[in-house]
């Protein structure tokens, strides 16, 4: 008798306990087209389920699951042609495999209180991969007025260190080509909202300095 009641318990109480979900869209700006994901049918605001984001040329972009507004498990971030930039276990708070940011070709590592020119074993790495790190910045420049005038572009090196707890601080023009673009880099490089995973060496994080190139061109 007991057994049945807990069989009974199971089969009928439990599915009362889920919630229900609902699926949304949202329009998006280029590049991307828009996202779609599971909301409680009770709050229109909170994402609760999967979640995937799509470039504008129908591919996906990101793929992952929501718990109560906060992501969960891997995720998988993707490239405009489809391939995995990279894959980040947000629970877990882990790396699980990345692709580096080739465009960035110069590091400095911490050692004794000085940084020495020299890659550390795991690069640090932009929390969504190339692609997401790529559209941040180009998505907010602004085309300074005097460089358009005088139809001038080219690259600036933006220096930023990358901390041991994967933040993004001391940003600096290492390479200006005057004409307003080595503020607007500057400006660009610190409105990235991405977080970043630091370096390491030995498998213990350092404090990594690199170079972020910001490219203008001539228009």
């Amino acid at each position: 008798m007991k057994n049945f009641i807990l069989f009974f318990f199971i089969c009928f109480a439990l599915p009362g306990l889920s919630q229900d979900l609902k699926k949304q869209t949202k329009r998006l700006p280029q590049p991307y087209s828009k996202e779609v994901y599971e909301v409680l049918t009770t709050d229109n605001q909170t994402k609760n389920g999967t979640y995937e984001k799509y470039y504008y040329n129908g591919g996906i972009a990101e793929k992952g699951q929501y718990a109560a507004n906060q992501k969960t498990g891997s995720w998988n971030y993707y490239n405009a042609q489809g391939e995995i930039d990279q894959q980040y276990n947000w629970t877990d708070r882990k790396l699980e495999s990345t692709k580096p940011i080739s465009s960035i070709q110069n590091y400095w590592v911490e050692e004794n209180g000085t940084f020495e020119p020299k890659e550390p074993d795991e690069l640090p790495a932009f929390i969504g991969g190339e692609s997401a790190f790529q559209r941040s910045i180009g998505s907010s420049i602004r085309y300074p007025a005097d460089a358009l005038r005088n139809r001038k572009g080219g690259e600036v090196l933006i220096s930023v260190i990358i901390t041991t707890e994967g933040q993004m601080v001391e940003e600096q023009i290492a390479k200006d080509l005057g004409y307003g673009l080595g503020e607007e880099s500057l400006r660009v490089v610190k409105t990235l909202t991405g977080e970043w995973v630091p370096g390491k060496v030995k498998g213990q994080p350092v404090n990594t300095r690199l170079l972020i190139p910001v490219r203008f061109g001539v228009m």
